[in-house]
């Protein structure tokens, strides 16, 4: 707001994507709060049939990628960009966004480094991960049943061999595999859109390997 090499135009922009940030954050964490407090097994069969899973990856473009899209923008009203160049750069934020919040999903599901231990925070949590929600599409429908049933329990879940028995579930589901093989193709996708539009640079392959590192971080399930 005072620094004295930015112009009039630019400080509007910038108030202007910190509150949309803003905003567009805090919707994405209310729905993700109302999910996990209201998750009861009938309105969670509901909601699975009335695409829970593509809404779930709608919260994590709003709570998850607004900070990425926030960065995005500043950079390029900083750069004094074409409008080309920061729509392209603003799509690949909010893609990497919602893919990262996928594979932090399935880092859940694995053994924490060093100890070997499956932590399963989310799902002890009573969590609606679009891991969590991708399982319950996968498994057969006696699984899925005793899955949501201890997703829905908050005793269940605060059983440790019942939580571990849920946890298992959602390995056996293949939803671990298939998530991390969607955000890469999420991402993959989104970059070569964005690299059609942006030249070739340094800053850019830095960039490039760095979200390559960041979304395959913690290896493969």
């Amino acid at each position: 707001s005072t620094h004295p090499d930015l112009s009039d135009s630019q400080r509007l922009d910038f108030f202007k994507i910190t509150h949309d940030s803003f905003i567009r954050g805090h919707f994405g964490q209310a729905l993700d709060i109302y999910w996990t407090k209201n998750a009861r097994e009938e309105s969670l069969a509901k909601w699975i049939d009335d695409n829970l899973a593509e809404k779930i990856l709608r919260m994590y473009e709003f709570k998850t990628a607004s900070a990425a899209v926030a960065t995005a923008e500043a950079g390029c009203i900083l750069a004094g960009t074409t409008p080309e160049v920061r729509k392209a750069c603003v799509a690949y934020a909010c893609t990497l966004g919602i893919a990262f919040q996928i594979t932090d999903d399935i880092q859940s599901f694995l053994p924490e480094p060093g100890s070997g231990d499956l932590v399963g925070d989310d799902l002890a949590a009573g969590k609606l991960t679009y891991v969590i929600v991708r399982a319950l599409e996968l498994l057969d429908n006696q699984d899925s049943s005793r899955l949501r049933q201890i997703l829905c329990s908050d005793y269940l879940r605060q059983d440790p061999q019942t939580l571990h028995e849920g946890i298992a579930l959602v390995q056996k589901s293949g939803s671990l595999a298939q998530c991390r093989a969607e955000a890469l193709t999420m991402a993959d996708g989104a970059w070569e859109k964005f690299s059609r539009i942006v030249p070739p640079s340094d800053p850019k392959v830095m960039l490039r390997l760095f979200t390559q590192n960041l979304l395959n971080d913690g290896g493969s399930p």
